[in-house]
């Protein structure tokens, strides 16, 4: 749920300081995401935890903890904002390893 306070004259700057976000749901730690997308909307599942089954140890059960449906454009604002922000995470605390770069330094 957010806020935002009645707009007055102002730069974006000002504007963007009145608003005023409310964290009021569940909140989710994820190891990973899968997903997929249609012409509607894009659908993000967050997982937890990853089990091989018994009678097959190379299948993967995932357990996701939650969905996320995004509109086309929510998800254009995410990606811009999930780059900016892993940039600067990245630039203090060096790389993140994909799992296809760990994979490849298995090699």
């Amino acid at each position: 749920m957010a806020t935002k306070s009645k707009r007055t004259k102002g730069s974006k700057e000002e504007d963007k300081k009145k608003v005023t976000v409310l964290l009021n749901g569940p909140q989710v730690y994820a190891i990973g995401a899968l997903g997929d997308w249609t012409q509607y909307d894009f659908r993000i599942g967050f997982y937890a935890d990853v089990t091989s089954e018994k009678d097959d140890p190379k299948k993967k059960v995932y357990i996701l903890g939650t969905q996320v449906i995004l509109s086309p454009r929510a998800t254009k604002e995410l990606s811009t904002w999930l780059s900016k922000h892993v940039d600067e995470y990245e630039k203090e605390h060096g790389v993140i390893k994909t799992t296809e770069m760990l994979k490849s330094e298995k090699k």
